[in-house]
């Protein structure tokens, strides 16, 4: 059982766990402090697979309302359920990699009542299909697509076959959106097939892809500039003129400018200084600060990306 140390403790993603599985649930720890200051990266990583087939679906149910918010679950899984729940809390924002049978997954007033944080989740469907249901909408997603949802009010999330999906938690004061363009963007599907979506899907696999292998350690820079392409890719969905920060823009054209360098890297011509002419022309006329958001965003220089991209091609 997953348990965490108390209601304040859960904004600081902070973890205790108690293993009555110790023999087939594998669980490792981070801890490292931030250059200013001090704060936590707790990674877990629980499997199921190993339980017997009986217990796999209500141990995986009672790690997963034990790692976000309380929920209630019913599986639609004939025989073994599986499931995988990987998490990587970084401060208040917490990233996981869930993956499991069918299954509806719900959170009810009774459930709201019992602990209500006041956080937002942000779910991507990386396998399988997912129908997210809040506020009387509809959000049918399939592998690539997002949708935004909040704890503080009912939703279901049903899945129709096996799953992954990587899911980001936070508490609502850190999504730079409006209260009303809140209200209106949950439960409305993002494309990861066009418009800032388009760009923010793939951004967001690989993502999901390293936590899951080791390969990342998320930070706060990265933390922020993922809830700031967020906050992009919703105010483009409703077409509004939400107030959004400065670098919130920023991060959105990194990727615009990532995805031209993808689509150019056999060009002879595409050099460092081509691309610091292009992100200039796309305001960032700065091009040690477009560096340094870029590192902060991929882990690398822009020249440190396209030599990769180009060994790796």
């Amino acid at each position: 059982m997953i348990n965490r140390a108390s209601d304040s403790d859960r904004a600081f993603g902070q973890i205790i766990v108690q293993m009555p599985w110790r023999d087939v649930l594998r669980c490792e720890y981070v801890v490292c402090h931030r250059a200013h200051g001090r704060g936590d990266v707790v990674n877990t990583v629980a499997t199921f697979s190993s339980l017997p087939p009986s217990e796999q679906f209500d141990a995986w149910h009672e790690a997963v309302s034990k790692a976000f918010v309380p929920l209630d679950a019913r599986s639609r899984t004939e025989g073994a359920f599986g499931g995988v729940l990987a998490n990587h809390a970084v401060g208040a924002v917490q990233f996981s990699d869930v993956a499991g049978g069918a299954v509806d997954v719900y959170r009810s007033a009774q459930a709201i009542r019992r602990f209500d944080p006041g956080y937002l989740k942000l779910g991507m469907q990386l396998r399988g299909y997912c129908l997210v249901t809040q506020d009387g909408r509809e959000a049918p997603l399939t592998p690539g697509d997002f949708a935004l949802y909040d704890t503080r009010r009912p939703y279901q999330l049903s899945f129709d076959s096996e799953f992954r999906m990587l899911v980001v938690m936070f508490p609502r004061e850190l999504l730079n959106l409006r209260a009303d363009d809140l209200a209106n963007v949950v439960a409305r599907r993002v494309s990861g097939r066009r418009g800032v979506g388009g760009l923010v899907s793939p951004f967001l696999v690989k993502l999901a892809n390293e936590l899951r292998s080791d390969q990342i350690v998320p930070t706060f820079e990265l933390s922020n500039a993922v809830l700031d392409l967020f906050a992009a890719a919703l105010s483009e969905q409703l077409g509004c003129e939400s107030p959004v920060r400065p670098e919130t823009g920023r991060h959105a054209l990194i990727l615009q400018i990532k995805a031209f360098i993808d689509a150019r890297l056999d060009d002879p011509e595409l050099t460092t200084a081509t691309i610091s002419r292009i992100a200039a022309r796309w305001g960032l006329l700065d091009s040690s600060h477009f560096s340094r958001l870029f590192r902060a965003t991929y882990g690398m220089s822009p020249r440190e990306f396209r030599s990769e991209r180009i060994v790796s091609a």
